[in-house]
């Protein structure tokens, strides 16, 4: 199959054009709770985490909110073991009841500690690329830093964030 000049043209496409510079964030102190309705709300898999002066400090995903969580809850449970068939039971009546529409949001009722302060979950290292880097650059060090998403940055200043799907939709041509 022959390969047009254009197949390649998303190589040297600049980050700026591909990036989001309408990212949602979250500050360091909110609680992991306020991390979860963000990210479920819009329909994201991470964020960047800003300090009170908007500055990024780090990066909050589902995986490290998920990790909290799931840690925080095992530390809540420990010794308990899980009644896995009172669970069924419990579920087989509610299938069978008229389901209502719970008083509190489903975060309000996830296990653990969702009241901790998002600092305490994020990951504290941020991966960043310049503004005027390639998407190819860019795929790079997603890949050898094992990475979903790239802090933006202009100078020292945030100006967006790139993820592998932004990087993937330029290579098909979207």
């Amino acid at each position: 199959m022959k390969r047009s000049p254009t197949d390649d043209a998303w190589r040297d496409a600049a980050i700026r054009e591909v990036m989001r510079s309408d990212v949602v964030t979250i500050d360091a102190h909110a609680p992991v709770r306020e991390a979860l309705r963000l990210l479920a709300d819009n329909g994201i898999s991470g964020m960047p985490v800003t300090d009170g002066a908007g500055g990024v400090v780090g990066v909050i995903s589902m995986r490290d909110v998920l990790e909290h969580l799931a840690e925080s809850a095992d530390e809540e449970h420990e010794g308990e073991g899980a009644d896995y068939a009172a669970l069924e039971e419990e579920e087989e009546t509610e299938e069978g009841a008229e389901s209502e529409e719970p008083e509190h949001s489903w975060h309000e009722h996830f296990p653990g500690d969702a009241d901790a302060e998002v600092i305490s979950v994020m990951t504290p290292e941020l991966v960043t690329v310049p503004a005027e880097a390639s998407v190819l650059e860019a795929a790079r060090i997603m890949v050898q830093r094992g990475v979903h998403r790239l802090v933006v940055r202009d100078g020292r200043r945030f100006v967006g964030l790139v993820t592998a799907t932004d990087v993937l939709a330029r290579i098909v041509g979207r």
